[in-house]
């Protein structure tokens, strides 16, 4: 739906590129923004990375577009967003639980070099 996005960020898949099509689902959306809105939320969501002049490179390339507006796809999208971030959460409580197993354990299979904790496990 916005497919210069890609050229303008180094991955698809960081909470700030995650972050913008919940607020704006399509480029038509992001090149009808408001520039400040558009620049808080990618400067909170990558964290002080991103800030007015990624915002106005989002915002210029949204409104030049061959992207396509489609309700029913930007709909799938933020759906498909909300289920990648919980199990991202999910991966986190997981390895969380994995390094607590192991802490307790006191394995030495970890003093093995390039054998991390999720390795060992």
């Amino acid at each position: 739906m916005f497919p210069e996005l890609e050229k303008l960020v180094p991955t698809l898949h960081m909470n700030s590129v995650y972050t913008l099509p919940e607020e704006y689902p399509g480029a038509k959306q992001i090149a009808q923004a408001n520039l400040t809105r558009l620049k808080f939320l990618l400067t909170d969501a990558s964290k002080g990375r991103y800030g007015r002049d990624v915002a106005v490179s989002i915002r210029d390339a949204a409104k030049a577009s061959v992207g396509s507006v489609m309700p029913a796809k930007s709909l799938e999208l933020r759906h498909i967003i909300r289920l990648i971030r919980e199990l991202d959460a999910e991966i986190t409580d997981i390895e969380a639980s994995i390094q607590s197993i192991m802490e307790k354990l006191h394995s030495p299979i970890t003093t093995i070099p390039g054998m991390g904790v999720r390795m060992g496990a």
